[in-house]
């Protein structure tokens, strides 16, 4: 069974609004007594992507519920690589994060990290 797609109703970010980093420093630095050493932590160090949203209440719902009911917080989704647009596979590095845009205005920015897997 395929993995779940990012909801079609919900907004795409831009390539330019996605940061891109490492989940954490691979790299270990020693200092010798003939000079600093370095060595890879690890053999794999996942990347995090980082984007915002701007959502309508229903766009909130979606995500809301696409992240608690539909992956269940933790399950793999299909979707498309923003550096070179190829298909990957990513999950969520953590809730979702919503911040009204506006007082009065029924629009939220919703901070989204996904780890690339």
């Amino acid at each position: 069974m395929p993995n779940p797609a990012w909801p079609s109703t919900l907004p795409v970010p831009t390539s330019d609004g996605v940061s891109s980093d490492t989940l954490f420093d691979n790299i270990l630095k020693s200092q010798m007594e003939v000079g600093q050493k370095k060595r890879r932590r690890a053999t794999y160090c996942p990347d995090v992507a980082r984007f915002q949203l701007l959502l309508n209440k229903a766009q909130y719902a979606v995500l809301d519920s696409f992240y608690s009911t539909t992956v269940q917080e933790v399950g793999p989704i299909d979707w498309k690589d923003f550096r070179d647009g190829s298909n990957c596979t990513y999950s969520f590095q953590k809730k979702p994060t919503y911040t009204l845009a506006a007082p009065g205005a029924d629009l939220w920015f919703a901070e989204v990290e996904l780890l690339k897997s």
